[in-house]
């Protein structure tokens, strides 16, 4: 079974990078709002080269140096015989900071600032270590241990490495269950009623009246 996944991103967050302070060993990156929840420490994640600015300049007007320090503090890595070829990613371990739910440190640094800002106070960010898939697996019975590999695209059966174990296991069964007609007439088209309580034990509903109709 192929499932096709997605990292998480800036885009559907609305989670930007607003600042890069730069020091001689580290980075530190502030959030447009709380990435708590969002990103965890040591979580990998890349940044987009469009919206950042070197020196006060774009992009259109880096030197050599600036795409150098600029594909540093993303996480990517050029190709120095083939400029023209798109940087290969390496990505950037994050470390949250104690106290601060809008800003984290990458370990990455310079000497002199070489003085980054973001335009419109929007980084655009990846996470690289964590995926999701829209798709909803479903079994018949619990099983555990199933290995889950990753490949780069859906192009072939190739698989490069494991990305770890599926554990599928029974849901807590609910207090009760019902569907209930409202009509008894032959041939009349009526609603029914679906009536269910959760179980106690399921913390997913928490947040959820017992009884839901």
């Amino acid at each position: 079974l192929d499932l096709l996944v997605a990292h998480s991103t800036s885009g559907p967050t609305a989670v930007y990078v607003t600042k890069a302070t730069t020091s001689a060993s580290t980075t530190m990156l502030t959030f447009s709002s709380s990435i708590s929840g969002i990103l965890k420490d040591g979580d990998v994640i890349s940044l987009s080269l469009d919206p950042i600015s070197v020196g006060g300049r774009a992009r259109a007007a880096w030197s050599r140096m600036d795409f150098y320090d600029t594909q540093r503090l993303a996480g990517l890595r050029g190709y120095t015989d083939d400029a023209a070829r798109a940087p290969r990613l390496v990505g950037q371990r994050v470390t949250l900071l104690a106290g601060s739910e809008h800003q984290l440190t990458i370990p990455v640094g310079w000497k002199e600032d070489p003085g980054f800002t973001f335009a419109s106070l929007q980084g655009r960010w990846t996470r690289h270590n964590r995926a999701s898939t829209a798709r909803e697996l479903e079994a018949t019975f619990s099983v555990a241990s199933l290995n889950v590999c990753w490949a780069p695209d859906d192009s072939g059966p190739k698989y490069y490495a494991s990305a770890g174990t599926l554990n599928i296991v029974e849901p807590p069964l609910m207090a009760f269950a019902k569907v209930a007609l409202t009509t008894k007439s032959q041939g009349a088209v009526a609603p029914v009623v679906i009536a269910f309580g959760v179980s106690e034990s399921a913390t997913l509903y928490q947040k959820v009246a017992e009884t839901q109709t």
